[in-house]
């Protein structure tokens, strides 16, 4: 969006009450105002009706950019990460028009450049672009806890998440195995017990009771 938009503005003459800090000596402030109503106009009639509501009320044509780089474009390691790993992923394929491949490579990086991450972030981004999807969403969620992001504190998250997920495995099969015991013990010749039931009595011939528990036997 940020080229397109800085193309259509600067296409009308308008892109100087953006980019520049203050008002040029040669331009009026009558035409600098004009200037400012025209690119702030220009702006809100081509972004989306749900932007739209996010900026109705600004007036100035630099805090309306800031507004949509903001959101459109989050300066944060985040953002980053998620592109990072977009352009560690891109592959070409035989037969797709390289034209294409190689301009989607140059707007991921060019969406990377905007993201004005720290060297040490890019890095950290890198390592983050190595991993799963569920490793990598689940360090994109611990986030808030993070800070500034460093390759030093990504890996002591991810080596404790680790030791976590070894831990439940072990506990998990333990209980796996500790069900699968019980069960046996439970399918072990449920008549066992009652086996002496079947059996006669040598004393009195009788079923039910062994000679050792004979009545008779006993007098």
């Amino acid at each position: 969006w940020k080229c397109r938009m800085e193309s259509l503005l600067v296409c009308k003459d308008l892109w100087p009450v953006v980019s520049k800090k203050t008002r040029p000596e040669k331009i009026s402030e009558d035409d600098w105002e004009t200037m400012n109503a025209k690119a702030v106009a220009t702006m809100k009639l081509k972004i989306d009706k749900s932007l739209l509501q996010l900026v109705i009320d600004l007036n100035d044509a630099k805090e309306v950019w800031n507004k949509l780089s903001e959101i459109l474009q989050p300066s944060n390691w985040k953002n980053a990460a998620f592109l990072v790993r977009q352009l560690v992923n891109l592959k070409y394929r035989d037969g797709e028009s390289m034209s294409q491949h190689l301009a989607k490579f140059k707007e991921l990086q060019n969406k990377i450049k905007d993201t004005k991450i720290t060297e040490e972030e890019f890095h950290s981004c890198q390592l983050l672009s190595t991993l799963p999807d569920s490793w990598f969403t689940y360090v994109v969620k611990r986030s808030n806890a993070i800070g500034e992001l460093t390759v030093s504190k990504i890996t002591d998250i991810l080596l404790q998440e680790e030791m976590r997920r070894k831990v439940n495995t072990k506990v998990q099969v333990a209980t796996v195995e500790m069900n699968k015991a019980r069960g046996r013990s439970k399918s072990r010749d449920p008549q066992r017990g009652k086996s002496h039931e079947r059996r006669n009595c040598f004393h009195c011939g009788k079923a039910g009771h062994l000679k050792k528990d004979c009545r008779i036997w006993k007098r």
